[in-house]
């Protein structure tokens, strides 16, 4: 993760992801892929069936509608500074 703080708004920090860090994530990725068909296993016929439909649908509409503030290098999101006193 690599961190930078917003000139215009210095209660903010944008969060980027560096370049090892989308590397373990695709490979992460691609072991839980892997290791899916033994995972749902345990499943009844009709569940695994249920969770592959799910999985697909969620899968299109994240590629139907990716993150407005995606970057090349990967995901980058803004945090506002936040009141941790529960506010």
């Amino acid at each position: 993760m690599q961190r930078e703080t917003l000139q215009r708004d210095r209660r903010a920090i944008t969060l980027s992801t560096t370049a090892l860090g989308k590397e373990i994530v695709d490979a992460l990725y691609a072991d839980v892929g892997r290791r899916m068909p033994d995972i749902a296993g345990v499943l009844p016929a009709d569940e695994r069936h249920q969770l592959a439909d799910s999985v697909a649908r969620i899968t299109a509409r994240l590629v139907a509608s990716p993150m407005p503030d995606a970057t090349p290098q990967g995901r980058q999101r803004t945090v506002a500074g936040t009141d941790h006193a529960g506010k």
